[in-house]
């Protein structure tokens, strides 16, 4: 176990510290140190037996046991430094290959997976590692090697007391290894219901408000009780259930060495032993005892370290997004889709023989400089499109092209030159309006920043807060509504003057009004390849061409107009939209003013 756990620290970590190897040595040497006194003893009981011992004989005895003490400490310290410094220094590596292969991973990924997870593998599994590698490594190395040494020395007083003694191991060892089983199970249960509870609680903390807002005061409660619950149960299985079999290995351990000590005296009696030499062992049995109890502790805590030590394993094992030998620069700016299908990761949980594809032999092209809309119901496979045209993931079959290469050959840091996104979750980070929006290009003057909001229709809106461009944002910025932060998001996304600019729905939370105009700005921005996700038509019916999905499919494909006079699914979705209950503005034959007085449809100051 302890050869698994150690191969599996130094996989986790991308290199090997050197103090981590001193610090085990060192510890055995203390181990040794700690079965020196163990010579000396005998030496003065063998003295006092025969009646040989003198005054020059105990003061040595007794400076040694200071000098091996003092040693020991020094050792000690030493070993536990090394060992700690070489573990911190190798989990802090750890933790930076972790971070660093999380920017490799698909961004779909995360997308398929709970952020508690992920945070308890990052955080709780990492320490739990770390803390067994610091505490627990040393402890047992030091403990073996000083039952080792010992054995040994018994082996060299009585062959038959080291014989005897060494028949303790097999049964210790015994219900050590049931023991640990049972640790093994119950620590798994227990590191994934931990998890599972910062999830529920990560979730109840992001949703909070929502489930107040609509009168659901115990939902999300529910849902974390059990969670914590669930927890606990675990937890306390993990206390309990090993508590039978680490007895078992006491109570056989210590009934081992009552019974040899009863055969030793058997052999006294009968004149086979010397006294000294079950004196001896009779003190011996203690720090014995104590070594094997140290070690029990320490292969329990390792193998319950296994399982974190999995499950951060696990996370490497997921395989980033692949990378070319040799990235290339597209020089157009183009995108083709080419029979794309996409099935998403888990899809087929239920076992189903035929699993639906969420894109399906989906082709297009939109055009360098164009805008692009894509619309559909709900589920018609909207996103997915945008996501994967964002290379989120790639597709299953098929090809995505820019300027006729592959994106799998454009090479991710190539790729986010050329290609800027924005999404539905809005995500701001403390500091000022400015340097959120100065986020992807940190060098944009102010000039060119308030051009940016100006397209994004947030320059206006911006102006009017206490400190304008210079205004701290709470985290998440959460002084603003849900449709400002998204203009934000927008602006950030203009400001880095990427060719291509792919948005999901970046203005679902501002008024029809302020949709409308954004939309239009967006139409002009003839320097770029523009795609757009979106539910409001009229906001999009003045794009370059719509195309329109259902059930993953590419139904239709071209302008308002002409899917309009084809009088098929986008014609049906506009008039349902057209309803006197939905009240929108109809497409008008040309762009008006648009809501903000001060809007520029470029980027220039």
């Amino acid at each position: 176990m302890i050869g698994l756990f150690f191969r599996s620290g130094y996989r986790l970590a991308p290199r090997r510290d050197p103090r981590v190897a001193i610090g085990l040595l060192l510890s055995v040497l203390e181990g040794f140190l700690v079965a020196l006194p163990i010579p000396l003893i005998y030496k003065l009981l063998s003295d006092v037996i025969h009646d040989t011992s003198s005054l020059h004989t105990i003061s040595f005895i007794g400076a040694a046991f200071v000098m091996i003490a003092l040693a020991r400490i020094f050792v000690g310290a030493k070993a536990m430094q090394a060992t700690f410094a070489g573990t911190y220094a190798m989990m802090a590596a750890a933790r930076l290959r972790l971070a660093n292969h999380l920017l490799r991973l698909p961004l779909g990924w995360f997308h398929d997976s709970r952020e508690g997870d992920l945070g308890a593998r990052l955080n709780a599994d990492m320490e739990t590692v770390e803390h067994i590698w610091s505490h627990c490594l040393g402890m047992f190395a030091s403990s073996v090697a000083a039952i080792g040494f010992m054995l040994s020395f018994l082996a060299w007083i009585d062959m038959r007391l080291a014989a005897a003694a060494m028949l303790v191991l097999p049964l210790s060892l015994l219900a050590l290894w049931h023991g640990q089983r049972t640790v093994a199970r119950a620590g798994a249960r227990a590191l994934d219901s931990a998890a599972e509870m910062q999830a529920e609680l990560h979730g109840y903390l992001a949703t909070l408000r929502v489930h107040r807002y609509n009168g659901r005061f115990g939902y999300g409660w529910h849902r974390l009780t059990q969670a914590l619950d669930k927890q606990l149960q675990h937890a306390l299985a993990l206390e309990l259930r090993p508590a039978a079999w680490i007895a078992a290995f006491g109570a056989t351990t210590e009934g081992c060495f009552v019974l040899i000590t009863l055969l030793a005296v058997w052999w006294v009696t009968a004149g086979d032993l010397p006294g000294a030499t079950l004196l001896l062992f009779a003190v011996l049995s203690l720090p014995m005892y104590r070594q094997l109890y140290d070690i029990g502790v320490a292969a329990t805590l390792l193998r319950f370290g296994q399982h974190a030590m999995n499950r951060i394993e696990a996370l490497l094992m997921v395989p980033p997004l692949p990378e070319p030998a040799t990235p290339v620069q597209p020089g157009r700016f183009d995108i083709v889709a080419d029979h794309i299908d996409f099935i998403h990761a888990g899809a087929n949980a239920d076992g189903m023989d035929e699993v639906p594809k969420a894109l399906n032999d989906v082709s297009c092209r939109i055009p360098e400089g164009s805008l692009t809309a894509i619309v559909g119901a709900n589920g018609a496979g909207k996103t997915t499109l945008l996501h994967l045209l964002a290379r989120f993931q790639d597709v299953d079959s098929g090809a995505i092209r820019i300027g006729g290469s592959d994106v799998r050959q454009i090479g991710s840091a190539n790729f986010h030159k050329v290609v800027s996104v924005v999404l539905q979750d809005v995500v701001l980070f403390p500091g000022t309006i400015l340097d959120n929006l100065r986020l992807g290009a940190p060098h944009a003057t102010r000039e060119h920043v308030m051009a940016a909001a100006r397209l994004a229709q947030a320059h206006a809106f911006i102006e009017k807060l206490p400190m304008g461009y210079d205004t701290e944002l709470g985290d998440q910025g959460v002084a603003l509504s849900g449709g400002e932060r998204q203009r934000v998001s927008l602006a950030r996304a203009l400001l880095t003057d990427a060719p291509i600019l792919l948005l999901d729905e970046p203005t679902a939370s501002v008024d029809p009004v302020t949709d409308a105009a954004v939309a239009r700005s967006l139409a002009t921005l003839r320097d770029r390849t523009v795609v757009m996700v979106g539910h409001r038509l009229h906001s999009l019916c003045h794009a370059d061409q719509i195309l329109v999905l259902h059930d993953g499919r590419l139904v239709e494909q071209g302008t308002h107009d002409d899917l309009l006079a084809a009088g098929g699914r986008y014609a049906r979705l506009w008039q349902r939209q057209q309803a006197p209950e939905s009240c929108p503005a109809p497409c008008p034959a040309s762009p008006p003013a648009t809501h903000d007085s001060s809007t520029s449809t470029q980027l220039q100051p």
